[in-house]
């Protein structure tokens, strides 16, 4: 699968912590204080272990957790991240989860979670995730999935050719195949309702202003306009300077949509 650098992972970990749905995570929570212990969690494509260290808040449990990511660098960061709580344990494994035979990846897994994860992967791969979590009977948490919905205000005219680029470049492979891109969140919703599971979907948009998170704002706008120039090889010019523009604008604020979905099997 394509790679993330730490740098991006921890630039945009504030942003996620904030976007996080309080209604799907207080769900999670009441799940959880219901269930055995320790409670095991597989989180797919850890990253730097953001999303560990938000959810060892939320479990209510001691939990076992196998972090699982193709990067040594992003595990070795996760390792250091891991808070430690008595009772629980962690366990990390290189792995690239594009080729991983996820029935026995997740075999005797509670939890499954994925953060940013489930826009990158391809409908063939969703349907090998979606057996292996009926066969281990784990529910999901994918949080933070990104759902073609982006805005900026004040408005300017590119704005509309940047949006369009970047959902047209978010279906391309990003090394599972064709990506679903924004209708990943809804693919899933769809499995999970139709095999009777209770699904939740709540928005968790990044709400971002500037100034702000500088650094987390250039990489972000860099990405875009990368996007964009490469399907518009022509418009380099206007994007560059669309970028600057933006970057420049003391009280821009860029909605960026995202959905997080909780499915517990019956």
């Amino acid at each position: 699968m394509s790679g993330f650098s730490a740098a991006w992972l921890e630039a945009r970990a504030d942003w996620d912590n904030a976007a996080l749905s309080p209604e799907i995570l207080a769900r999670l929570a009441a799940w959880s204080a219901q269930r055995r212990s320790p409670l095991r969690i597989a989180d797919l494509g850890c990253g730097t272990g953001n999303g560990l260290s938000v959810l060892d808040e939320v479990i209510m449990v001691p939990a076992g957790w196998h972090l699982v990511d193709a990067d040594p660098g992003l595990l070795d960061c996760a390792r250091r991240r891991w808070p430690g709580r008595t009772g629980s344990t962690l366990r990390l494994t290189r792995c690239d989860l594009a080729q991983a035979d996820l029935d026995r990846l997740l075999a005797g897994t509670d939890l499954v979670t994925a953060f940013a994860l489930l826009d990158l992967v391809s409908a063939e791969w969703m349907e090998r995730l979606w057996r292996a979590l009926r066969c281990s009977g784990a529910a999901v948490l994918a949080a933070l999935s990104y759902d073609g919905r982006l805005s900026w205000s004040p408005a300017d005219p590119l704005d509309g050719v940047v949006r369009d680029s970047l959902n047209r470049h978010q279906r391309r492979d990003k090394g599972f195949g064709s990506a679903l891109g924004p209708v990943a969140t809804s693919a899933l919703a769809h499995r999970a309702r139709a095999a009777g599971w209770t699904v939740l979907v709540r928005r968790s948009d990044w709400i971002l202003h500037s100034p702000g998170n500088r650094v987390g704002l250039e990489m972000l706008f860099d990405g875009w306009v990368s996007a964009a120039a490469e399907l518009h090889p022509g418009l380099g010019p206007e994007l560059a300077a669309w970028r600057e523009r933006r970057l420049g604008e003391e009280r821009l604020v860029v909605r960026v949509g995202h959905r997080d979905l909780l499915a517990l099997p019956r």
